[in-house]
């Protein structure tokens, strides 16, 4: 979600997550971080209250949906998006989000990714732009046993689904 070449402020509790988590970004090419930190996120805000979102899970979101209206966003890929997805949900692939900000209904969000990892990065952008989200943490196939309805797509006579 940066672009190339973008400062990384890395923040850790210990030196042992920093470094961790220095590990795991030169494997995507992030491998020298403008700065380094260690500490509590108190400590960073500045006397600021911290941020938060509330954090669900599929159950969650299919007792919700029988109780009032909310958005689904489905922030995975297309592939993804195509082997099945909630019925009714709004797709912006994670990478396509900050420059779809405007493509988001009104109202109450409620978004998802394949495990949560996704989720909880968009949720952050949207609570951001001043957004009502709750960031689902759950596995996608967790979805259809609470009883959420799940489509597909068709695929073509290639073997390819549509748009791919």
């Amino acid at each position: 979600l940066l672009p190339a070449g973008a400062p990384v402020t890395l923040l850790g509790e210990t030196a042992e997550q920093v470094a961790a988590a220095q590990r795991e970004l030169a494997r995507i090419g992030i491998d020298r971080p403008a700065a380094i930190a260690t500490g509590k996120p108190e400590d960073w805000a500045a006397g600021e209250p911290l941020a938060s979102f509330p954090v669900a899970d599929f159950a969650a979101l299919a007792e919700v949906r029988r109780a009032r209206p909310v958005t689904v966003l489905d922030v995975r890929r297309d592939l993804e998006w195509a082997a099945g997805h909630l019925d009714g949900a709004v797709h912006i692939p994670l990478h396509e989000l900050a420059g779809r900000l405007g493509e988001i209904p009104a109202g109450e969000l409620w978004v998802h990714c394949q495990a949560g990892y996704r989720s909880a990065v968009a949720a952050s952008l949207l609570q951001a732009a001043h957004r009502e989200v709750t960031a689902i943490d759950d596995e996608f196939g967790r979805a259809a046993e609470a009883g959420l309805p799940v489509v597909r797509e068709p695929a073509t006579a290639s073997g390819q689904v549509p748009g791919q």
